[in-house]
């Protein structure tokens, strides 16, 4: 079993700190002198409690959880690791597989998959480059962007390939 696990980006976890902090700020005030500007209390208050709700989401997706991608025989596993507490996120049967393109290079070439029922998002900085796994299950075509390293990557194709010609 080969496992990845992706490094985090201090630089894009501090900013996304500091943005969330200055929203949670500017809100605040909102919703403590807004009545004075002419704004509804309401307002002020609704819109502190959904930054705060957006903020609280996005610090435990990229800061409090970690991500590790398995790669066995024939499946891919994602995990994700919160604490001591390790949950698999998806164990894909490497026969279901379509492509393994880079990011950039997907978004060039979507069309080329058809209709994407759903993309799943399992990375672990929020921004930057990484890969797309686009894989076909009961006759619907979903894709997974996550950001392997270029060994797993290597692996990974080599996996697929040998996946596909024992079909």
């Amino acid at each position: 079993m080969i496992k990845c696990k992706p490094i985090r980006s201090g630089k894009q976890t501090a900013a996304m700190i500091i943005t969330f902090a200055l929203l949670a700020l500017l809100t605040g005030i909102l919703a403590t002198y807004g009545l004075s500007m002419g704004i509804p209390l309401i307002v002020g208050r609704l819109s502190f409690g959904v930054v705060l709700s957006v903020a609280l989401y996005y610090m435990i997706k990229y800061t409090l959880a970690d991500i590790e991608y398995e790669l066995s025989a024939d499946t891919l596993s994602i995990i994700k690791i919160v604490g001591r507490k390790r949950t698999v996120m998806g164990a894909l049967d490497l026969k279901m597989s379509v492509d393994l393109v880079d990011k950039d290079e997907f978004k060039k070439n979507k069309e080329k998959y058809g209709k994407i029922a759903r993309n799943f998002n399992y990375r672990q900085n929020p921004f930057g480059g990484g890969a797309v796994y686009v894989f076909t299950f009961s006759d619907q075509t979903y894709s997974i962007d996550f950001e392997p390293n270029e060994p797993f990557i290597k692996l990974l194709k080599e996996a697929i390939e040998r996946n596909k010609t024992e079909e």
